[in-house]
């Protein structure tokens, strides 16, 4: 084990084995193809199901002691089929999504254990996640109740109007983050923010979002792998060759 694992075994037995991941899988996927009904989350990446790459992944964290899908109601059997079909190290179960991103996300919470401490919430079309980054995201939660994946924008920011015209002067770069998932939070504050969102009628497009209306704050993790989000079908391209790459890392090691 090399001193950096030490440290991070050290840490993640500070924290306890005590987060319940719920990877969302309900979305229908429409702008990834209109041609075939296989939803995009059950796609093959490389032969496997792009959904069990989140699932694989957050198995192997070592303070992730559940997993709970968020499906929709005609996929739960489907996906409990090839959930099975994988040895994995922590139970999963598989719960009916709701009527948006938000209210299947809080159907995931509702039930997830309470005696997990900490909440993490995953985009199932992101199967690039990597153990690695998800424990790093956990520490960052663990010390400051919330904390998501992201990344520093390279590219030069435009605001355009609905014609198409840059309408406005362009935002620093510098201060601009793509927000990712996972992101993951201590159960409380997910709790009051996500009920308090709810009261309110509040709809936020991602969950830090929840927590930002409610006045709490949210630390960004710059992940080291890859984490996109599958949109279109030429994105499997370019995530067949990251998947493909990692084996091939993973053989030469």
């Amino acid at each position: 084990m090399s001193f950096s694992e030490k440290i991070a075994s050290v840490s993640d037995s500070l924290i306890g084995r005590d987060c319940s991941a719920i990877i969302l899988a309900g979305g229908s996927g429409s702008r990834f193809s209109d041609k075939c009904d296989t939803p995009k989350q059950l796609s093959k990446i490389c032969g496997i199901p792009m959904i069990l790459y989140s699932v694989k992944a957050f198995s192997r964290c070592r303070s992730v002691r559940e997993i709970i899908i968020v499906s929709r109601e005609q996929d739960i059997g489907h996906i409990k089929e090839l959930v099975d079909t994988v040895d994995l190290k922590v139970p999963v179960k598989i719960v009916k999504g709701g009527e948006n991103r938000q209210e299947s996300a809080l159907n995931g919470f509702e039930a997830t254990s309470d005696k997990a401490s900490l909440i993490a919430i995953h985009d199932a079309a992101r199967p690039l996640i990597v153990k690695e980054d998800i424990e790093r995201i956990i520490r960052k939660a663990a010390r400051f109740g919330g904390a998501i994946a992201a990344t520093a924008a390279v590219d030069t920011p435009k605001i355009v109007s609905g014609k198409g015209r840059i309408s406005e002067k362009a935002p620093d770069r510098a201060a601009l983050w793509m927000a990712q998932t996972p992101q993951i939070f201590k159960r409380d504050i997910y709790m009051t923010a996500a009920y308090y969102a709810r009261e309110q009628k509040f709809i936020a497009t991602d969950d830090a979002s929840l927590l930002e209306f409610a006045g709490l704050e949210v630390y960004a993790v710059q992940t080291r792998e890859p984490n996109f989000k599958v949109t279109f079908e030429s994105d499997l391209l370019l995530a067949e060759a990251i998947i493909n790459s990692r084996k091939k890392k993973e053989d030469v090691k």
